[in-house]
């Protein structure tokens, strides 16, 4: 599932001054995605993580060219990030 860097650094931002009464913790950290099969119900309620964001392309009325464009760019990326898994491990 994916991750937003948005979400990420809200992450951050909620589980660094967490209260004194979370002393350990395992949360699921994705962003709002459609059929997640993760629950993240407890980092809701105990850290009020809401995330915003989702992996699932909005509708936005593009042409043909505009969405062709968008599934360019998304393969570029797809290559960079194998490239730099390949690069590091």
């Amino acid at each position: 599932m994916w991750l937003s860097n948005w979400n990420l650094c809200q992450w951050f931002e909620k589980a660094v001054p967490a209260p004194d009464t979370v002393r350990f913790g395992i949360f699921n950290l994705v962003s709002h995605n459609r059929g997640m099969r993760w629950r993240i119900d407890d980092a809701v309620a105990v850290l009020g993580y809401v995330p915003l964001g989702s992996s699932t392309p909005v509708e936005t009325g593009q042409s043909a060219e505009g969405t062709e464009a968008a599934l360019h760019a998304r393969r570029l990326v797809e290559t960079a990030e194998m490239l730099a898994i390949h690069q590091r491990w």
